[in-house]
C-alpha cells in the first residue's frame, strides 16, 4: 500500500490539453449571441393618429386565416425591417444603452421601481393598483412576472427595498404606508391618523397621501415616511402602532404648513432632505432635534409645483432635486444658502413620481422627460456630467413619458418605468452583467410526456360507507347543535305578518298584542258547550237534527237499591 501512494502533485503531462476545462457550449472569440443581438435598441417612432372629423379611424378588423397581420420578430421593427438606433453605438461614455428589452404586464403608468441589493428581483407598481414581482434567475425569454398582488390602493408611487433585501416598503396615494416581505406577503400596515385634529403630533399616523417611504440605511427596524399632511414620521417596525418621532414642516415664517412632496436620506443616515409644495428645501438631522431645520432654502423650486424626487449623491456632498417646474437642480450640501450649483432647464415633467438617479460610478446624473402633447415629442433619458455639470447624452426611450428610473450598481442596467405601461430595460452585453441578460437567452423548459398530467377518475375505496370513519364526539356535538329538535332550540322570532298563531315582530304587532285581549282563551270549555243546551229535555246543537234525536231511556236507581237491600 505504501508503495502505491499517489503524490498530490501528480502531473498529466501532455494529456492535460485533451481534458475539458469547462462544461457546456464554448463561445468562439468574437461570436455574438443571437438572442442578445436581437435585443439591440431600436429607434423610437411615434405613430401618427389620423383623425377624420375629430374622430379617430377604427382599427382594422382581421379575419383568422385570411388577412392576419404578420408577427414581427425581435429583429424586425415597425416596418418589417430592422430599425436599430445606431446613435447609441457611438458612445465614448460606455453607457449601458446599446440593447433594450421591455417588461410588459401592467395596465397603467409604471411609476415605482425597486431592485434588491443583489439585483435578482424587481418589484414594479403604478396606476393599475398592483405590484408585480420579477425574478431574473427564474424567467425565460418570455419575460413574465411570477407574482402579482393587489395592495388595495389606487396609485403606487414609491417602492424601496431594505438594505438587507428581505423587505419592501410602499408609499401610495393612501395615508398608510405598507411593508411587504420578499415574496409579497403583507407584514406591516402603518396606522392612519385622525384628520380632524389640528396638531399632527397628536395623531398616530399620516392623514394624507404618503409621498415618500424609505428604510433606515443602518438600522434594520426603522423606517421614514413623508406625507402631504406636512409631516415626516420616523417609525419603529417592532412597535409600529404609533410613530416614534415626528417632524412638522412649516414655511419660513413658521405659520403656514406646507405638504411634503419628496423626501430623501443620505447613505450615512445623518440628514433628511425634503421639498415642500411651497418650493422650499428643508434639511433635518436624522437623530434630532426635529423642531428646527439644520439648513433650508426657501426658493428651491417654483411655488406651487410638486418636486418629484430628492436624491443624495454617493459621496453625500451633493443633492439632486427634480422639480415640477421642468428643472433639475444640483446642490452642494455644505453651502445650501448659496443656491444651486447648476440648474438644468427644459426638462418636461408632468408626473409627481419622476425620479433622478446617479450612475454607479457617481460620475453621471440621469433623469427622464415627459411628453406634453407635442406630436413629435417622445419620452427621453437625459444624462449629465457631475464634474462639468453639462448635458452629455440624450436618448429616446419610449413614445410616452419616462417616469421612474433605476440604475442598479451591481447589474449596470437602467430600468425605466414609462407611461406606455411597460418597463424598458437598457443594457450593454459587454458592460452589464446578470439581470435581464439571463432571461433573454433562456428558452422555456421543454415539457416531456412523463411530466404531463392527465385528468383521470380516481376511485377512492375509503369514500364508501363501509370504510367511512365514525364521526368524533366533537363532530357529533356540532351536528346535534344544528338539529333544532335535538338541541331544543327556541323558536326564532316571527318576521313579517303573524302566522301559525304567532304575532309578527313589527311595532304595530307588539302594540296590538297588549291592547287586544282574546277572551276565548280564558273561557271554560265546559261552559261553552252548555251554551247550546236547552232548558227542556232535548239538547239540540243544530235545528237540522231536531226531529231525529233519540228518546233517552234512563235506569231507575231506586228500584235497584231496594232489591239489593233484600
Amino acid at each position: 500500500m505504501s508503495g502505491r501512494k499517489r503524490s498530490a502533485d501528480t502531473s498529466f503531462g501532455d494529456l492535460s490539453s485533451f481534458l475539458p476545462s469547462q462544461f457546456g457550449k464554448k463561445a468562439k472569440p468574437g461570436e455574438v449571441n443571437p438572442q442578445l443581438d436581437a435585443t439591440r435598441k431600436k429607434k423610437v417612432v411615434k405613430e401618427e393618429k389620423v383623425k377624420v372629423m375629430g374622430a379617430q379611424l377604427p382599427e382594422p378588423v382581421y379575419v383568422f386565416g385570411q388577412n392576419m397581420p404578420k408577427e414581427k420578430t425581435l429583429e424586425e421593427g415597425e416596418g418589417g425591417q430592422a430599425e436599430y438606433d445606431d446613435s447609441v453605438l457611438d458612445d465614448p461614455l460606455q453607457l449601458p444603452i446599446t440593447h433594450e428589452v421591455e417588461l410588459k404586464g401592467h395596465e397603467g403608468h409604471v411609476t415605482a421601481l425597486a431592485l434588491d441589493p443583489k439585483g435578482s428581483r424587481l418589484v414594479t407598481g403604478g396606476y393599475d393598483s398592483v405590484l408585480k414581482f420579477w425574478d431574473f434567475n427564474a424567467m425565460d425569454h418570455r419575460l413574465q412576472s411570477f407574482r402579482t398582488i393587489e395592495p388595495e390602493v389606487d396609485v403606487v408611487s414609491v417602492l424601496n427595498y431594505s438594505p438587507t433585501g428581505d423587505r419592501i416598503i410602499m408609499a401610495s396615494n393612501a395615508p398608510q404606508a405598507k411593508v411587504f416581505d420578499r415574496d409579497g406577503s403583507e407584514l406591516v400596515v402603518f396606522p392612519k391618523g385622525y384628520p380632524y385634529i389640528r396638531d399632527m403630533a397628536c395623531t398616530k399616523g399620516h392623514v394624507n397621501h404618503v409621498t415618500g417611504a424609505v428604510f433606515h440605511p443602518l438600522k434594520r427596524d426603522v423606517a421614514i415616511t413623508s406625507s402631504l399632511d406636512c409631516t415626516i414620521r420616523i417609525w419603529n417596525l417592532e412597535s409600529y402602532r404609533e410613530h416614534k418621532h415626528i417632524i412638522k414642516l412649516k414655511n419660513a415664517q413658521g405659520a403656514v404648513k406646507s405638504g411634503v412632496t419628496a423626501m430623501g436620506i443620505d447613505s450615512q443616515a445623518k440628514l433628511i432632505a425634503a421639498c415642500t409644495q411651497n418650493g422650499e428645501l428643508h434639511f433635518y438631522p436624522m437623530d434630532g432635534p426635529y423642531t428646527k431645520t439644520s439648513s433650508r432654502f426657501n426658493t428651491a423650486h417654483q411655488f406651487g409645483s410638486e418636486t418629484s424626487s430628492v436624491r443624495f449623491s454617493k459621496d453625500n456632498i451633493h443633492l439632486y432635486t427634480r422639480g415640477g417646474d421642468d428643472t433639475l437642480k444640483v446642490w452642494d450640501i455644505r453651502k445650501i444658502e448659496g443656491g444651486p450649483l447648476k440648474v438644468f432647464e427644459d426638462l418636461p415633467n408632468k408626473y409627481s413620481e419622476t425620479s433622478v438617479v446617479e450612475s454607479p460610478s457617481g460620475e453621471l446624473i440621469a433623469t427622464g422627460t415627459s411628453v406634453k402633447g407635442s406630436q413629435n415629442d417622445v419620452g427621453s433619458l437625459v444624462f449629465f456630467s457631475k464634474s462639468t455639470l453639462e448635458q452629455v447624452k440624450k436618448i429616446e426611450v419610449s413614445t410616452e413619458s419616462v417616469i421612474s428610473i433605476l440604475w442598479h450598481p451591481e447589474l449596470n442596467q437602467i430600468f425605466c418605468g414609462c407611461s406606455d405601461r411597460n418597463v424598458h430595460v437598457l443594457y450593454n452585453p459587454e458592460k452589464s452583467k446578470k439581470g435581464v441578460m439571463y432571461c433573454v437567452s433562456k428558452h422555456p423548459k421543454k415539457v416531456h410526456a412523463e411530466d404531463q398530467q392527465f385528468a383521470m377518475n380516481i376511485q377512492n375505496p375509503h369514500a364508501l360507507p363501509l370504510f367511512k370513519d365514525q364521526p368524533s364526539a366533537r363532530r357529533a356535538r356540532e351536528k346535534a347543535r344544528q338539529d333544532p329538535v335535538r338541541s331544543h332550540r327556541p323558536d326564532a322570532p316571527q318576521i313579517g305578518p303573524g302566522a301559525g298563531g304567532k304575532l309578527g315582530s313589527s311595532l304595530t304587532a307588539s302594540i296590538m298584542k297588549d291592547l287586544v285581549v282574546k277572551t276565548e282563551i280564558k273561557a271554560d270549555p265546559r261552559e261553552a258547550l252548555f251554551k247550546y243546551h236547552n232548558d227542556g229535555e232535548k239538547s239540540v246543537w243544530f235545528q237540522a237534527y231536531a226531529k231525529t234525536q233519540p228518546t233517552a231511556i234512563f235506569r231507575d236507581v231506586e228500584e235497584e237499591e231496594e232489591e239489593e237491600k233484600k
